[in-house]
């Protein structure tokens, strides 16, 4: 006897995933950082006044006299 409905795919699903999610995302990721670092670095070196006088009183008198002769 010849088959009428013969099954071509044995396994063809007749319904393939009608619904693959059923409450999808509608708004995937709209805003995935809303503050990504504004001010990274605001002061990188905090000493307002380096160094502003280094050597106040670097030599005024280089050869000063000697405070007693020994002669």
């Amino acid at each position: 006897m010849i088959d009428s409905n013969p099954n071509p795919n044995p396994n063809l699903d007749p319904n393939p995933n009608p619904n693959p999610d059923p409450n999808p995302d509608p708004n995937p990721n709209p805003n995935p950082n809303p503050n990504p670092n504004p001010n990274p670095n605001p002061n990188p070196n905090p000493n307002p006044n380096p160094n502003p006088n280094p050597n106040p009183n670097p030599n005024p008198n280089p050869n000063p006299k000697p405070l007693m002769s020994m002669e």
